[in-house]
């Protein structure tokens, strides 16, 4: 890619005028208006367009987008072999994966989901279930709690009537027995001075 990027579009019919966007789908640049017209058609509305200024960030990057062995533009991607590839390649050394060939497009838009990603995904969703799992286990620990509390709130009260019976009867009882007691008591006395 050279300093300066022209119009694609507008080369065509002659015209010079520098780029505003580069299309990554197209690898071409748009100025203004042909950016405008490219974003607008259906079929590249869902295109991939990054500023000039990016472009240029990225320009020493070198990206093979065709075959060594053939000259033809990758169109396939071989997911046993981890590789893009071009229609020649695929009946003479990968006519195996047939099962695994898909388009290139379908592989970029796939690409999202990769290895690393794939991993992520089930991490974050191993730790929420933790999580789940987790609070589950606390919200259970304190139902147990309540109903521990609750039973030994029953057991502190019958606990309290036992006592209070208890007490109740011990005060009974000396009161019962202190009358009889004191007769004993003065007729022992009473025994004694007469002696």
């Amino acid at each position: 890619m050279s300093s300066k990027i022209l119009c694609g579009p507008c080369g065509h019919v002659n015209t010079q005028k520098n780029v505003q966007t580069w299309c990554t789908n197209c690898e071409e640049g748009f100025c203004a208006e042909c950016e405008q017209i490219h974003r607008s058609m259906k079929v590249t509305r869902d295109h991939v367009l990054i500023s000039t200024d990016d472009c240029r960030k990225i320009k020493n990057v070198h990206v093979n987008l065709k075959c060594n062995t053939h000259g033809k533009k990758f169109d396939l991607y071989c997911k046993s072999h981890d590789v893009a590839i071009c229609v020649a390649c695929f009946p003479f050394l990968h006519k195996h994966c047939a099962d695994v060939v898909i388009s290139l497009d379908e592989a970029a838009q796939n690409a999202k989901r990769s290895t690393a990603l794939y991993d992520l995904e089930y991490s974050i969703k191993v730790a929420l279930e933790n999580m789940k799992h987790l609070i589950n286990n606390r919200h259970v620990a304190i139902k147990i709690l309540k109903v521990k509390n609750k039973a030994s709130g029953h057991q502190l009260v019958k606990c309290e009537q036992t006592l209070t019976n208890i007490w109740t009867n011990l005060k009974t009882k000396c009161y019962m027995s202190y009358p009889f007691s004191m007769k004993t008591a003065n007729q022992n006395m009473e025994k004694l001075k007469s002696v």
